[in-house]
């Protein structure tokens, strides 16, 4: 056994040493303790083996022997067989033992280190709710614990917490994933794993995140999306309402009459197919892009002028199209009514425009040179707005037979013109009617901004 025993008397001689005391300290051959152990001629100041002669106790503590090597050392008061006084002590040689302990404590104020810097907050609990080590981010937020339980100081509760779940891993041996809304209100997403001390002792590493931003985060999202979700039913109602009429109007064209052809009823149910196809295509277009409440109208333009240019089968017709818009984003309010009136127009002129079965169709989507917006406009004078209060013209222009003097847009038996000067009406814009050199009809109109 790597330890050593003496006998020690009150003026400091050894009387007795054992054998592994001899081989590493030599013999003490008269001397005193101190004389031949560290060549001293005063007793060593931080010598504790003589308590034991005042205390009458045994005493325990530690010593760094002249050999550099670390010993635990036992001291017992000792009677000799003459009854004299000595000191029995018994030095075990813990060099090694120390050397792995301080090789243990090092490495772990490295993973101490290590959760110290880390943004999540972490603690180590031990089986009596006491924490062994907290870092940086778990004292920012509940302090230092100064001894106390972990209720007691993060919660100011005298027991531990009813809504814990920390200590279900010393149970099962499990790590356990949790998530609590604490007493001030942050909502904490918890992981806790089974740990083991250097001595053996269980313990619990705990890591809270604060998620309460990102909880918060979520519920708007949600409130948004029911938003949004309430907003296309609220669209969708509005387009049935709008798909209602329109079927009303095309009702009233038949109603006085007692006979209608086969052609005409096929050509209306054409219209009305063409209608929704146009107000089709704008949720299209919401639906591929990466907005839910506005969409490019020049692009959607050239989706319904093709699809315009299918249904009314021009085949060896020679009728083209030309197309100058400008980008603008619209929302459903205005782009539907828009949409329905370059169907109304674009159908008019493939019907209508060209008996020869040649010609063109111009669209121009443009911004005006007194583009202000209407929310920059006092409220006082947007009842009062004329024309020089739009920033946007859409024109539709042919190079056909044009609109006969007797066709009024406010007096005419269309039902398409009819229809158009509704929507005109219903956007806020103002619609011209020009019969030179064909037909053409601008519209004025504001995107708001």
């Amino acid at each position: 056994m790597p330890a050593y025993v003496v006998l020690l008397s009150p003026d400091y001689q050894v009387p007795f040493a054992n054998h592994f005391f001899e081989e590493h300290f030599g013999k003490s051959e008269g001397r005193r303790c101190y004389e031949y152990l560290f060549q001293r001629v005063e007793p060593c100041e931080n010598c504790e083996t003589y308590k034991v002669l005042k205390t009458g106790l045994p005493h325990r503590w530690e010593w760094t022997g002249p050999d550099g090597r670390n010993y635990d050392i036992y001291d017992y008061p000792f009677k000799d067989s003459d009854g004299s006084t000595l000191i029995l002590e018994v030095g075990i040689d813990i060099t090694e033992t120390k050397q792995a302990h301080a090789a243990v404590q090092a490495e772990r104020q490295r993973l101490f280190d290590v959760l110290e810097t880390l943004p999540a907050m972490i603690c180590l609990l031990v089986p009596d709710y006491h924490v062994a080590f907290a870092n940086r981010s778990f004292r920012e937020k509940f302090g230092e614990s100064g001894g106390r339980r972990c209720h007691e100081y993060r919660h100011g509760l005298a027991e531990p917490c009813e809504f814990c779940e920390s200590y279900k891993v010393l149970e099962t041996g499990q790590p356990h994933h949790w998530e609590v809304t604490i007493p001030d209100g942050s909502v904490i997403d918890v992981y806790d794993f089974p740990f083991t001390d250097v001595d053996g002792s269980p313990m619990i590493l705990k890591m809270d995140v604060d998620i309460t931003e990102r909880k918060k985060a979520e519920e708007a999202l949600v409130k948004i999306e029911e938003a949004r979700i309430k907003e296309i039913h609220h669209r969708i109602k509005n387009n049935l309402q709008v798909i209602s009429s329109l079927l009303d109007l095309q009702k009233e064209k038949f109603s006085h009459r007692e006979v209608c052809k086969v052609s005409e009823v096929i050509e209306a149910f054409m219209e009305s197919q063409n209608r929704v196809i146009s107000m089709a295509l704008i949720h299209e277009e919401l639906y591929k892009g990466d907005k839910i409440d506005t969409l490019e109208f020049g692009s959607y333009l050239r989706k319904l002028t093709a699809d315009l240019f299918g249904s009314y089968n021009i085949g060896n017709k020679d009728i083209s199209f030309k197309l100058n818009l400008e980008q603008v984003d619209l929302d459903m309010d205005t782009a539907i009514p828009l949409g329905i009136i370059v169907n109304e127009l674009v159908s008019n002129s493939f019907k209508h425009a060209f008996p020869a079965g040649k010609g063109e169709i111009q669209i121009n989507l443009l911004r005006t040179k007194n583009s202000a917006s209407k929310s920059d406009i006092p409220v006082s004078d947007k009842d009062c707005m004329g024309k020089s209060g739009f920033n946007y013209i859409l024109e539709l222009s042919d190079n056909g037979k044009g609109i006969p003097e007797e066709i009024g847009l406010e007096s005419s038996n269309s039902l398409g013109l009819q229809l158009v000067n509704i929507l005109v009406e219903q956007i806020d814009g103002e619609i011209e009617l020009k019969r030179d050199k064909g037909t053409e009809f601008k519209i004025s109109f504001i995107v708001q901004r």
